[in-house]
């Protein structure tokens, strides 16, 4: 079996192994350039889902959810206002 080693943690050093098969590295950053995200954007007011451009350019779905509000895109299939009801 494969083992790989903690290294040195929060509260000092750590020699401890654990098994590579619960081993789960860290989560990468997927950064979009502004093209991509005008892409994004683009692609959202064709019609494609929060979820579909999300597995499209790898990302989650809260990150499309703010990268359209902080484009002031309008959101699709928003919940009434009061003032709408």
């Amino acid at each position: 079996m494969e083992w790989k080693t903690r290294g040195e943690s929060p509260q000092g050093s750590s020699n401890d192994k654990i098994p590579l098969r619960n081993y789960v590295p860290k989560q990468s950053q997927i950064r979009l350039d502004p093209r991509q995200i005008d892409d994004l954007i683009v692609a959202y007011r064709t019609g494609n889902t929060i979820e579909e451009l999300a597995a499209q350019f790898r990302i989650h779905h809260t990150t499309v959810s703010n990268v359209l509000r902080r484009r002031g895109v309008p959101r699709r299939n928003r919940p009434l206002t009061p003032e709408q009801v």
